[in-house]
């Protein structure tokens, strides 16, 4: 019988598309009689659950899972954690074009509330494409100042 087991075990594994160690057999259900071991009988046994093959440990994730949604909401980011320098987390052209994109999207939401004209837009973008303002702060303090 034991020899007829690994024949089994051997042809369930080119059944199932495995190792020969993922293959379990159900011994009781199993009623073998003569010594030829078919493809169609292993097929046979899979069908009646007298063979099935072990599903392979993954590697549980919740910890980290956990870990990172934990790090979107900003803990274990401080100064000690820290590995790299500011440029190397976060490129310099990155923060230039989110900074850009920000304040022309706040100067054109103050053309939309008729706070500036299109003329002045025209002027303001261009001082945001030249690095003029360092915020939206900036951008308000200037159209104060400039366009009473």
């Amino acid at each position: 019988m034991r020899l007829q087991n690994t024949t089994i075990k051997a042809k369930g594994s080119d059944v199932l598309k495995c190792g020969k160690r993922k293959i379990k057999l159900n011994t009781t259900l199993l009623n073998i009689t003569n010594n030829v071991v078919k493809k169609n009988l292993i097929k046979f046994y899979v069908r009646k659950k007298c063979l099935r093959k072990e599903k392979s440990q993954g590697i549980a994730s919740l910890r980290k899972k956990r870990r990172s949604l934990k790090r979107t909401h900003g803990r274990s980011r401080g100064i000690g954690k820290r590995e790299g320098t500011k440029n190397a987390r976060l490129g310099r052209k990155i923060t230039w074009i989110r900074k850009l994109k920000n304040q022309r999207y706040f100067a054109r939401k103050y053309l939309y509330r008729k706070k500036i004209s299109h003329k002045k837009l025209k002027i303001v973008l261009n001082k945001i494409k030249g690095n003029y303002f360092s915020s939206t702060k900036s951008i308000i303090q200037y159209l104060k100042s400039y366009y009473k």
